[in-house]
């Protein structure tokens, strides 16, 4: 999600359905192979159908000693003189070498990050991580590890937590759904937003307004619940795509008779409201051991018993 915050900037497009005011970023890669992390910029930004030319600088510092007291000083005079709009630091744990549950330490790393932003007047942008155990019956702003200077020193949070739905059309395999809270000092915060990562990027949907957060349940519950639902929903699809093929209008169970056979073009284009119906998938569950119906040269037969 940051990733494609820095492409929105870089771009002055939009992002969670605000506009950016386009500018220069600094990207501070702390954690992530420098390779693998060139290769997650060029997949969000391909499939944003967006280029970042020379508005998004990428800084990999994975490896190197980052602690913010020594980092401070090289950050400022590498980005002085460049015009950063805004400094993504990813993820903030990895610059901070002080105890997190100490509201005095904290208080003066966040002055670090604050003495950053000033001298380059850019804005700070950070990603920090949950507390252990159930985040769903906490404020969104108390979700964070560590001390309470997390909550009342950024200008704005902006909390995700997992919700896990039961079956719809919107999921494709492999999705999570997320919701989007705000917190803000200067303005009112807006509702919250519900977005679906489908790798490498994530898409706004409103289709899970009422699916609320699983309250107290431990990350075993939720990862179970969330393997049967996509486990039930992708058994439905294949039986509503069997069905498909049973009521094709010309098909004949004997044999492979192309003519009369539809191709995966026209189990497509039947499902096309369901995303999930992709061509991968199909050419995927036709391959499994227990499928009943086979992919012969782009036509879909029952399988013969």
């Amino acid at each position: 999600l940051l990733i494609e915050l820095a492409v929105a900037i870089a771009n002055g497009s939009q992002w969670l359905g605000y506009h950016c005011r386009r500018g220069k970023v600094l990207y501070i890669n702390l954690e992530v192979d420098g390779a693998s992390f060139l290769h997650r910029v060029k997949d969000v930004s391909s499939s944003l159908r967006q280029t970042v030319g020379k508005n998004l600088d990428i800084w990999n510092l994975r490896g190197e000693n980052t602690a913010i007291d020594k980092l401070a000083p090289r950050l400022i005079r590498r980005a002085k003189s460049k015009g950063y709009a805004a400094i993504i630091l990813d993820p903030l744990y990895k610059v901070n070498q002080g105890d997190e549950n100490s509201a005095s330490e904290m208080a003066r790393f966040f002055n670090q990050l604050d003495y950053i932003g000033k001298e380059l007047q850019a804005s700070i942008i950070c990603c920090h991580h949950h507390s252990k155990g159930a985040q769903g019956e906490k404020a969104s702003m108390d979700r964070s590890s560590g001390s309470g200077v997390f909550a009342r020193d950024p200008d704005a949070i902006l909390d995700m937590i997992q919700i896990y739905p039961d079956e719809s059309d919107e999921l494709e395999e492999g999705d999570t759904v997320w919701r989007v809270a705000h917190d803000l000092r200067e303005f009112r915060a807006p509702a919250d937003i519900d977005i679906i990562f489908r790798y490498p990027r994530h898409i706004e949907t409103d289709a899970f307004k009422d699916c609320e957060p699983m309250y107290g349940a431990t990350e075993e519950t939720k990862r179970e619940r969330s393997k049967k639902t996509r486990a039930n929903q992708k058994e439905s699809r294949k039986e509503r795509l069997i069905n498909f093929i049973i009521n094709w209008e010309w098909y004949r169970p004997q044999g492979r008779n192309w003519q009369t056979a539809p191709n995966i073009k026209d189990a497509i284009k039947h499902f096309k409201n369901d995303r999930g119906y992709s061509e991968t998938n199909i050419k995927r569950w036709a391959g499994e051991d227990d499928a009943e119906f086979v992919l012969d040269r782009g036509f879909l037969y029952l399988k013969e018993k």
